[in-house]
């Protein structure tokens, strides 16, 4: 430790806050000679901990993790930092990622710490079972269990495998470990089945991760995930971001090699409230029970054997019975990506299909369809992410998108309007939600009450969007906005079979069947406009077009007056317009 550390930490040593601050002051700077790093995010912390500044030392411990996300001091001062705000849960898991992190003298204080924390406190979270099927494919299951033991300390987790009659040597590796409890089926007994038979067998009081084994888990994958289960007594599971994952779990980034995806692991799984999302779905490739709510709600619905949509539905029953979902942006697991079904595409596709409409028997409603977030749409809202905003979705099926919406303007209230009974049911769950169809029933909102009014795919499926944009602008306040989504019936998939002589419907798109109406843009400007709106913003959604149909399109704009070929490359216009009075 240089000379200026060791004069900062003796003023901290002798309560002298406001000179050690000072000292501090080169550090942030970022002047020649002063490189902040783990040991001085240390002394920051301490510093706005003894100044009653939390959040402001929080943001230390961040930093600070950052450059050495194995600084054990770090997270000890995090879980100081949840004691003294009462969150006892993550303080515990704070202070065991502090003793598996410390290897040097230190460790008995911190030992000594967690006894005396653990003697105060009523109940604490208990171990996680992590729950993994095996079927073959041995290499990817020694790296999935190798990585479990390299990050977390063995006396937080159980491992549990669940095989299903492997015949590679799977069987004979697994019976040859010393750390496992091991059930082995003499047939395959496929996804959901294997899962209950796991957690069958963990500890009474034990979370389940569940946990494919093509995964390598990596630094702080699972602490952050147990950080996110714990962060409210209302979450019923979280989840983690990966490489290769579906509904918007999968990250920006994308690397070579596993080394690239170990360093972006250790600069992002950091622990970090303010990256969780809330959605409607988790994948199961890595899903974070919490014991309760799952001893509540029930194991995992065995009908969806062999595998799929088994995650959709444990995900609809813990929000039906009002526990939160949490993607928590701050753990990173990385997936090879469906091993045990990718050598047989035609029998996955199969299975897909019928699994989705078990779904739809017992839900009655289209697992994907109403569950889609509109990124696009929450993306037209211009108000800063603290802003205290009231927005209505006007069709917000389950509620996926005013989800997302909520987590990205964490002071924003969110209402909705559904016509499905099941949907509005789902969404009344985390929203104030009318289950109706908004030209017909009785609207009760405050006048001047919104700063936003959502029609995302809905004008096209009404009798009169006129009068019911009119007569919602009322609820609007006076600088108030509408976003509006709504496909292009110029887009080149809808006319270029006309021309041919086709005009088919279709499930969703330009030609929805649900629809009752068609605009071009300048027909949906022209309508927002006569309900007394100002356009602000018009953002399209386009589609690449093959070579044939890039001809007839470079044909068609030849014709004198014909549109520009962007017209017909568009399938649907997004638009932002400002309520005039």
């Amino acid at each position: 430790m240089d000379s200026r550390k060791v004069q900062i930490q003796q003023l901290i040593s002798n309560n002298q806050w406001e000179q050690a601050k000072t000292m501090l002051q080169p550090y942030h700077s970022g002047l020649a000679g002063f490189t902040y790093d783990d040991e001085i995010a240390i002394f920051d912390a301490s510093i706005c901990m003894n100044l009653g500044n939390m959040e402001s030392a929080m943001d230390c411990i961040r930093k600070g993790l950052s450059y050495n996300i194995r600084n054990y001091e770090l997270y000890f001062m995090m879980g100081n930092i949840f004691e003294a705000g009462q969150e006892l849960d993550r303080a515990y898991l704070c202070y065991e990622k502090a003793i598996f992190q410390c290897t040097n003298e230190d460790i008995a204080f911190l030992e000594q710490y967690k006894k005396e924390f653990v003697e105060k406190v009523e109940t604490l979270p208990g171990k996680v079972a992590i729950v993994i099927l095996t079927y073959n494919n041995l290499e990817y299951t020694q790296a999935c269990l190798k990585s479990i033991r390299l990050y977390n300390d063995k006396d937080t987790y159980e491992l549990i495998i669940v095989d299903n009659h492997s015949t590679d040597g799977t069987v004979e590796w697994l019976l040859s470990q010393p750390d496992l409890k091991l059930i082995l089926n003499d047939e395959n007994k496929g996804f959901p089945a294997g899962c209950n038979q796991g957690i069958e067998l963990a500890e009474k009081d034990s979370d389940i991760l569940l946990l494919n084994n093509d995964t390598i888990v990596m630094e702080n994958s699972i602490f952050s995930l147990r950080m996110g289960l714990y962060s409210d007594q209302k979450v019923g599971a979280t989840g983690s971001s990966s490489n290769k994952i579906g509904y918007y779990q999968k990250i920006n980034e994308s690397f070579q090699t596993l080394s690239e995806y170990e360093s972006y692991a250790y600069r992002n799984n950091i622990p970090d409230a303010s990256r969780y999302e809330r959605r409607m779905v988790l994948i199961g490739f890595a899903l974070l029970l919490k014991r309760g709510p799952l001893n509540e709600i029930g194991y995992l619905d065995e009908r969806f054997t062999p595998g799929n949509y088994e995650d959709n539905d444990i995900c609809m029953r813990l929000i039906l019975q009002k526990y939160h979902l949490l993607l928590c942006r701050d753990s990173f697991i990385f997936h090879f990506g469906s091993k045990s079904f990718s050598l047989d595409t035609e029998s996955y596709s199969k299975i897909l299909l019928t699994n989705r409409m078990k779904y739809f028997d017992k839900w009655g409603i289209n697992a994907h369809y109403f569950s889609e977030i509109r990124f696009e749409v929450t993306q037209m809202i211009q108000s800063n992410k603290d802003a205290a905003i009231n927005v209505l979705e006007v069709g917000c099926a389950c509620g996926a998108t005013l989800l997302q919406l909520a987590s990205e303007f964490r002071n924003a209230t969110c209402y909705g309007i559904e016509l499905n009974p099941t949907a509005a049911t789902v969404a009344a769950c985390s929203f104030e939600v009318k289950q109706g169809d908004v030209e017909t029933m009785e609207l009760d909102y405050q006048t001047n009450y919104f700063d936003y009014i959502i029609f995302a795919d809905v004008l096209e499926h009404l009798e009169d969007p006129i009068q019911t944009i009119s007569r919602m602008k009322r609820f609007l306040k006076k600088d108030g906005h509408i976003l509006v989504s709504v496909p292009n019936i110029m887009y080149f998939d809808v006319l270029l079979p006309l021309l041919k002589g086709r005009f088919t419907y279709t499930e969703k798109g330009p030609m929805d069947k649900a629809s009752k109406r068609s605009y071009t843009i300048y027909d949906m400007l022209d309508l927002i406009k006569s309900c007394g709106f100002t356009i602000e913003a018009v953002n399209s959604k386009n589609a690449p077009a093959n070579e044939e149909d890039n001809k007839m399109i470079d044909q068609l704009c030849a014709i004198d007056g014909v549109c520009g070929k962007e017209f017909f490359l568009t399938y649907q216009y997004l638009i932002s317009a400002t309520c005039n009075s």
